[in-house]
């Protein structure tokens, strides 16, 4: 089975990936404003274009694949999606993208982790258990979101 990412959903997690964490500086004012029309040119073609929910198909074979049970994962997914949905925004990606970074790196408190060693890391229904993952198994669970939300 092939899936296939929207581009613009991809494109925002990237884009919260490059705001940095929390307490890090931001990029210089030009080089945010140059990739901040990109990202919203590129996620308003995406807005209009039909959209194929894949994430939380993929999410939920990793689970069911691994013995996993997906409630858990679903529970804490569907109270993000809860949280963010109250925050929900009309703005652009770069405020879309900085709501995902907020909201799921600060508030919910998820962070990454450079261990390979584990599939601890990298298996959904373990990152949202632990709040702990690889970049890998974070972004699967940041384009789920995505997807939930209607981004």
């Amino acid at each position: 089975m092939r899936f296939q990412f929207p581009a613009a959903a991809i494109t925002l997690v990237v884009l919260a990936g490059l705001l940095g964490p929390l307490d890090s500086p931001v990029a210089s004012a030009q080089e945010s404003k140059k990739a901040s029309s990109r990202v919203d040119r590129d996620f308003d073609k995406w807005l209009t274009a039909e959209k194929s929910p894949t994430a939380r198909a993929l999410a939920a074979q990793f689970i069911t694949a691994t013995g996993g049970s997906p409630d858990e994962y679903e529970k804490v997914l569907e109270g993000l999606v809860s949280k963010l949905g109250a925050k929900k925004s009309t703005g652009g990606a770069r405020e879309r993208a900085e709501l995902l970074r907020t909201n799921v790196f600060g508030a919910a408190g998820f962070r990454s982790s450079a261990d390979l060693s584990s599939l601890e890391n990298l298996l959904p229904q373990r990152i949202v258990a632990r709040k702990t993952g690889y970049c890998i198994g974070l972004t699967l669970i940041l384009l789920d979101l995505c997807e939930r939300l209607g981004w």
